[in-house]
């Protein structure tokens, strides 16, 4: 399946999870036109090799639990927006669905946004695959879920860090 040019540029301007996958977009875009593999796996090391500064494994930053870097914040709003508290409690903790603090925990960041883009159909949850702001989002939720399960981000409103 290849992303459409707009979601491109939005993984573009995210993390460097988001950067391996354009580089296989890419990559998957170039075998098409019969390049060689050479080609293919630099352009797709050289996307690895770009990022927003923050290491791979640093799902989110926070100071003072309430002040979170962007991608977090955005997250938080795409979280609320969508109103996931209707089925996983007003704090995520669990309702309906499970909590989503203790599913950022025990799950890696692939895992979770895995689950959250393709749903889960016998609990009850639908998948947010096609929902831009979801989906677009997916990492900063975990961010913030992770947060949340770490103790470094409190459960009320967030600050974007300056």
């Amino acid at each position: 399946m290849l992303w459409l040019p707009n979601t491109v540029s939005a993984y573009v301007r995210c993390s460097l999870c988001k950067l391996h996958v354009l580089g296989v977009v890419i990559a998957q875009q170039l075998a098409g036109v019969r390049c060689g593999r050479t080609v293919v796996v630099v352009l797709v090391a050289g996307f690895s090799a770009i990022g927003s500064g923050a290491p791979d494994d640093t799902p989110y930053v926070a100071q003072d639990s309430v002040r979170v870097d962007k991608r977090t914040y955005a997250g938080w709003r795409a979280v609320r927006q969508f109103d996931c508290a209707r089925c996983h409690g007003a704090q995520y903790q669990g309702l309906l669905g499970p909590s989503l603090i203790e599913a950022a925990r025990v799950n890696t960041r692939a895992q979770f946004v895995r689950a959250l883009l393709e749903g889960n159909r016998d609990r009850g949850m639908p998948p947010y695959r096609d929902v831009r702001g979801v989906a677009d989002n997916a990492d900063g939720i975990y961010g913030y879920f992770r947060g949340r399960a770490d103790g470094k981000i409190g459960a009320g409103v967030l600050e974007v860090l300056q």
